[in-house]
């Protein structure tokens, strides 16, 4: 496995990454963001869409989750390669530019404070400040409910209506939730 623990000069993949680097096209799942071998339709859902529909209408995927992705996450999460958020930030308001014209503000979840703590940063308010910058889309401000550790889902879903309230219709609140590196990136 690769470990990315020195920068390329610039910003960037050295050229051994970047040539095997695959980033997410179309045909794909609308909800899932699961490819298909081929085209059927653009409103088609995959059929574990179908069957085990998710909470959410919509889900992008930045890049195809194989080795070089999953050591660009993990060298952001674990080795403290803070420069790859601008990058990996702006291919994740690329890969989800349909969602973001329809969204007011984006809400990074916020860690647990032993997380926090260990890491010294908050990977979702790294990347939800490179997707705003890329996107021109506001940062929801302090999206904390105020308890110690809620679950992640009622912090989400709280954060969410807190910053909702007042807003015109028709747009909505992105939540930018920590695991989110894996399943969007």
């Amino acid at each position: 496995m690769r470990s990315l623990r020195e920068p390329v000069e610039g910003e960037g993949l050295c050229p051994a990454c970047w040539a095997e680097f695959s980033f997410m096209t179309r045909p794909y799942c609308e909800r899932l963001c699961i490819p298909f071998a081929y085209d059927p339709s653009p409103s088609i859902l995959s059929m574990e869409a179908i069957a085990d529909p998710p909470a959410y209408q919509r889900a992008r995927l930045a890049v195809r989750f194989d080795e070089i992705a999953r050591a660009l996450v993990h060298a952001l999460k674990y080795a403290d390669r803070l420069d790859l958020a601008s990058m990996m930030g702006r291919w994740l308001a690329r890969a989800g530019g349909e969602l973001l014209a329809d969204a007011d503000a984006l809400v990074p979840v916020p860690q647990h404070w032993r997380r926090h703590w260990a890491r010294r940063f908050n990977q979702s308010a790294l990347l939800a400040a490179a997707v705003a910058k890329a996107s021109d889309v506001l940062i929801a401000a302090r999206p904390q409910t105020g308890e110690i550790h809620p679950p992640a889902g009622r912090t989400i879903a709280r954060a969410v209506r807190r910053q909702h309230r007042g807003r015109r219709s028709g747009r909505r609140p992105m939540a930018r939730r920590r695991a989110c590196a894996e399943s969007l990136f």
